[in-house]
Order: structure tokens, then C-alpha cells, then sequence
């Protein structure tokens, strides 16, 4: 049994894709416009939850016509928006980016992109604007719950259990999960189906309450109504990315949709504004828009970074048009096809030819139009990854690399010490150069006291600990700290505590506090008698990712473009800084800027038209293996 239709949820849900869509092309206007998802997650858990509750209950409830009716649904569109993002996507991207798009390929075909996402998330994430299926994630989810819901709830009928008190503790316990993953891991909290159940279990219980106790229900329906638009409205322009979300944040887009739906089409606001004829038009056509918009608005960014309005709004109107084509030609004739019963398994054998496609693109089976040799397709952590390691987590890890020899110098940081790795290995051919032990972490500042809200996860206070610790062995003949300064210093996310004082770097306070403790650290090994470089961080810059420089449309020639990009003050600023701290430290240099830089212009790319970094900040392993000799002088034998 289907619910009665309701052209005011129809309504809502182009509320909740035009929130959506206005966060992913205008997020300074719509800063909380990402909250529509968890307005389709609640929708998603009414209907469907209605639809099974009533059947069950009648005795005809099928999980086999269940699924066919969720693959006619969900299938034909997504089939075609992630085939045309494979073809266009082999058209204007370059190879890494091509098979960072088979790799997404395949995650979202097998309705995993969420974990896939959750695990790239934090300090080496590509952009968001990079991955052009990032945004079915959602889909994944919902997905994950109609495959977990029907089989409990078929589960604890059969078992004479209390469907609604089955619902009610899935609610209860994905919400607490919810709660503790905002102390834990907040890109867990947002990707993770555990932590967004609760959204759907909402709509559950208010289908069952409609479907049983629908006297409980809109006493105060024109109130209800106001009350939960308001809430929605609040949630789109009060929350933004800043916050721990779902988390607490979560409540008021998710009761604002509960409110609404419970007051029931003949609510004022429900009747005259979500049943408008043109809101609900957009409803109906809501799925295929959502997702044709963000491919669209991704491919446009990749294309061209520095996107107009007018490019935006243009981008947007595309995806209007192809979801009405989508819609009415695609959608509807497969989902109303009733007298082929084969059309759900063609689907399905249509949708499990996609990741097929994505490891076939993962195993060099075919690349994309733009071929472009001198392009970095490996990172800094590749080299330290085929070395033994002592123990390893996300990366984070303890790496040594000729650790027999004599004297060892101990590297302490993050990536922009990793970069060097394989360049230390290769100079370490004498025998009389020092061997090497890496203590590094991926977003990993090596100062005490200072952390990040969105690396929760890894194991830096462990392995700076650890690197700690090691650099006091008298074999350590020279200790060697470094980081990404900019990034750390110089942007927000990155706070210094110490105690109940909770500073961010990014504010004199909290960089001054910070910087002490690095002296401080640098002076300790030095009065060791240890020979001490702090290692500053590279120049940043989007426009020295190659990637900024290539021509989707044309040919990539990197010897006919400028070689040099300029640099901000507040760079030269934390540079003078960190040199003045060093001196006063007793700590000596190395400087990757005075290897590239002139003034504040620094090259991008080398003489031989290699690209001198893979990204806006770090290094081209080709690049930093052949070029970095600046670090050499670290392993050099002090005794």
C-alpha cells in the first residue's frame, strides 16, 4: 500500500534541493543550504516507512517488489548522470583527476561513496569542487537504509516484535552515536549511515504514528506548518560548515521536516505554499536535479576555478533542463513500465557495468583525452609506503630508512617532511651520510598543545610523542622539525590549549603561543647537544597546482606559460617569524623558498617543464627527488 500522494511533500522536497543546490553554488549566501539532504532523509523515512508498515501489516509485504520498485526509482538516472560524468569526464580531465573519478565510480556504484569520502576526508582531501559524484554520498546512505530497514522490520514482525519500538531505538541509538562522533570525529558523524539513521527513524515514527494514531497529529496544523518552515529556514542560513554537524544542529532541519509533514496537506503553509504548482513540479523532477546539478557545477569548476554568477546560474539551469529530460524520458516510462518484469534487472545489469568501467580505468585500460606526461600521479607518501614502517595508521607512522648506520637524523612533522623522504634515501647512497627515522602525520603540527578539531582521528599526539622521545637517543645525532606553517598559522582549524585556554592560530594570541612552545622545543634538543633545523614550510599558492594551469579545451604546453606566481604578504611575514625564532633557538634553517623564490614571486614550474609542485602546497615527488638538494645537508655526519 502506497501513501495517498501529497503534493506538499512534493513541495518540500524542491525546498530541500534548491537548499542543496544554492549551498553548492553560492555557499557565502546559502551557508546551510547543505542541510536539504537531511530534509530528503526524513521524507525518505516517512514514505518509505508507511509503505512498509502498511504492508506488512496487511500481509503483503514483498522485499522482492520492494526492491524493484526502489531500482526503477533510483536507477535509470543515476545510471546516465554517472555514465555522461565518465565520457565528459575522459574529455577534460587530466590523469589523476580521471582516475580519482574511476575510483568514485565505482564507490558510488556500489552505494559506498560515503565511506569512501569519510576515509578521504581531513587534511589531504582534494577539494570538494574535484570530485564531481561527491555529492552521492547521500544517495549511498539512503541506499544502505533500504537494504538494513526492510530486513529488521521483517525481522522483528515475524518475531511479533513492536515495530514501533523497533524504530524508536534505532532512532535512539543512531542519535547517540550522532552526539559522540562530534567528540570523536566529525567526518564520521557526517558520512557514517549509524550516525544519520536517526534522520530517517524520525520520518519512521511519524509514519507510524500517522498510520495508527493520526488523532495525535495536527491539532495545530496552520501552527505546525509556520513552526517548521521556520525551522528549515533557520537551519539553511544559521548553520554553516564551521559547526559540528549533525550533531545537536541536526534537530532543526530534521523537526522542521517532521513538523511539516505531521501537519498535513491542508495546513495553510502546506496548502498554499509547498502545494504550489511550480514548487511541486520541481519536486517531482527533484531527484534527477540533484543529481545532475553538482556534476555540472563541478565539471564548470574544474574547467574554469574562477566561475561567474552568470556561469553559475547558467550551470543551473542546464541541470534544470536535463533533469526535466531525464525525468520525463528516462524516469517515468521505466518506472510506470509495469508489463516488463526483466526492466529491474537490466537496470541492475546496467548500474554493475559502471564499476566494472572504473577498474578498467583503475588498470590502465584506457586514460583520458588529456594525456599529459609531466603531470605528478603519485604523492609524497608513496616511497614511505614501500618502506618498512613500525607501525601505521592513515599514513601516520614511524619510518625508518637506514636505520643501521651509525648516526641517525630523526625528521619530526608532516607532509611537507614526508616530500622528502625518497630524496633522503637517494642521497643516503654514502655510507657515510646519517641514516633516517621518519615520525610523521598527515596534518600533524609538531607542537605541543596545538590540535585540530578535524583530525581527530589520526595518531599525532602519539606519533609526535614517540618522535619526541626518539630524538633524546645519543645515536640521534641531529634532529630536524618541520610542517606546513602556512597552513597551520596562517588559515583557521589549527587551536593552541593549553588547559581551559582554547586559541586559534590563525589570531596573534594564539600564533604567539604557539610559535613560544616551538622555540622552546627547538631550544631543548638543542642545549642536547643536538644539531637542530627547523624545516620551514613550502611557499602555497593555488596557482602553483599544475592543475590550475591546464587548458581543458586545448593542449597543455607548461614551457608557454608563466613560470612564476606571487605571493601574498602575511607568507613573507610568518617566514621572517619562524627564521627570527630559529636564530634565537639556536636552531639552523632550511628554506625551500630561497630554492624557488625571488622577492615574493615563486616558480611553479622547473626550467624542463616539469611541474614543481602536485598541489597548492607540496611538492612533485619527481620534482623534490631530483631537485631538493637543500635538505640534503640533514643527514650530513656531525661527530
Amino acid at each position: 500500500m502506497h501513501p495517498k500522494y501529497r503534493p506538499d511533500i512534493d513541495g518540500l522536497r524542491a525546498i530541500a534541493v534548491f537548499a542543496v543546490i544554492g549551498f553548492h553554488a553560492f555557499p557565502q549566501k546559502v551557508a546551510g543550504g547543505f542541510v536539504g539532504v537531511d530534509v530528503f532523509f526524513v521524507i525518505s523515512g516517512f514514505l518509505i516507512s508507511t509503505i512498509i508498515f502498511s504492508d506488512l501489516e496487511r500481509e503483503t509485504f514483498s522485499i522482492a517488489e520492494f526492491y524493484n520498485r526502489r531500482i526503477r526509482r533510483i536507477f535509470p538516472a543515476l545510471i546516465l548522470v554517472m555514465a555522461a560524468s565518465l565520457a565528459f569526464g575522459w574529455f577534460v580531465l587530466v590523469p589523476d583527476e580521471y582516475l580519482h573519478l574511476g575510483k568514485h565510480l565505482i564507490s558510488s556504484a556500489l552505494f559506498i561513496q560515503n565511506f569512501i569520502l569519510w576515509k578521504e576526508s581531513g587534511y589531504f582531501d582534494t577539494g570538494a569542487q574535484e570530485k564531481p559524484l561527491l555529492h552521492l554520498w547521500s544517495l549511498a546512505i539512503e541506499e544502505q537504509f533500504y537494504i538494513f530497514w526492510p530486513l529488521l522490520l521483517v525481522w522483528g514482525w515475524k518475531r511479533r516484535l513492536s515495530i514501533l519500538t523497533i524504530t524508536v531505538t534505532v532512532a535512539v541509538l543512531s542519535f547517540s552515536a550522532n552526539i559522540l562522533a562530534t567528540y570523536i570525529d566529525s567526518s564520521a558523524d557526517y558520512y557514517l549511515p549509524v550516525t544519520r539513521f536517526w534522520e530517517l527513524m524520525i520520518g519512521g515514527i511519524l509514519a507510524y504514528i500517522s498510520l495508527h494514531r493520526p488523532d495525535l497529529l495536527r491539532h495545530y496544523k496552520n501552527l505546525q506548518g509556520l513552526v517548521g518552515i521556520t525551522l528549515i529556514g533557520l537551519s539553511i542560513f544559521l548553520i554553516n560548515d564551521k559547526q559540528s554537524f549533525p550533531g545537536w544542529w541536526a534537530l532543526l532541519p530534521v523537526l522542521g521536516t517532521a513538523i511539516i509533514i505531521s501537519a498535513g496537506p491542508a495546513a495553510y503553509t502546506n496548502k498554499k505554499l509547498l502545494s504550489n504548482k511550480l514548487l511541486v513540479w520541481a519536486g517531482l523532477i527533484s531527484y534527477p536535479l540533484y543529481l545532475w546539478h553538482w556534476p555540472l557545477l563541478s565539471f564548470g569548476y574544474i574547467i574554469n576555478p574562477s566561475l561567474s554568477r552568470f556561469d553559475k546560474i547558467l550551470l543551473i539551469v542546464s541541470a534544470i533542463i536535463a533533469a526535466i529530460l531525464t525525468y520525463r524520458f528516462i524516469e517515468l516510462p521505466l518506472r510506470t513500465k509495469r508489463r516488463s518484469p526483466r526492466v529491474p534487472l537490466y537496470l541492475a545489469g546496467g548500474l554493475s557495468l559502471l564499476p566494472v568501467c572504473g577498474f578498467l580505468l583503475l588498470l590502465g585500460a584506457w586514460g583520458p583525452r588529456l594525456d599529459i606526461g609531466c603531470m605528478p600521479l603519485r604523492n609524497e607518501w608513496d616511497f614511505l609506503k614501500s618502506q618498512p614502517v613500525e607501525y601505521d595508521a592513515n599514513s601516520d607512522g614511524i619510518y625508518p630508512v637506514h636505520p643501521e648506520r651509525a648516526q641517525t637524523t630523526i625528521f619530526i612533522g608532516d607532509s611537507q617532511i614526508a616530500q622528502y623522504a625518497e630524496r633522503i634515501s637517494f642521497a643516503q647512497t654514502d655510507q657515510k651520510m646519517n641514516g633516517a627515522v621518519f615520525a610523521l602525520g598527515g596534518g600533524c603540527i609538531p607542537i605541543n598543545d596545538v590540535y585540530s578539531d578535524d583530525l581527530k582521528r589520526r595518531n599525532c599526539k602519539k606519533i609526535l610523542a614517540d618522535g619526541f622521545q626518539r630524538a633524546m637517543d645519543p645515536r640521534v645525532s641531529t634532529v630536524v622539525i618541520g610542517g606546513n606553517w602556512n597552513w597551520y598559522l596562517l588559515s583557521d582549524g589549527f587551536y593552541y590549549k593549553n588547559g581551559k585556554e582554547r586559541l586559534s592560530l590563525n589570531s596573534e594570541a594564539g600564533r604567539d603561543k604557539a610559535l613560544a612552545d616551538l622555540g622552546k622545543l627547538l631550544a631543548r634538543f638543542n642545549k642536547q647537544h643536538k644539531k637542530v633545523f627547523l624545516l620551514l614550510g613550502n611557499p602555497s599558492n593555488d596557482r602553483f597546482d599544475p592543475h590550475a594551469h591546464i587548458p581543458r579545451l586545448e593542449k597543455f604546453q607548461p614551457l608557454q606559460t608563466d613560470p612564476y606566481v606571487t605571493l601574498d604578504d602575511t607568507q613573507e611575514r610568518l617566514r621572517r617569524s619562524l627564521l627570527q625564532l630559529a636564530a634565537t633557538a639556536g636552531a639552523d634553517v632550511i628554506d625551500p623558498f630561497s630554492a624557488l623564490c625571488d622577492a615574493q614571486k615563486c616558480r611553479w614550474v622547473s626550467d624542463d617543464g616539469m611541474p614543481i609542485f602536485k598541489d597548492s602546497s607540496h611538492f612533485n615527488p619527481d620534482w623534490a627527488v631530483t631537485h631538493a638538494w637543500f635538505i640534503d645537508r640533514t643527514i650530513v655526519s656531525v661527530r
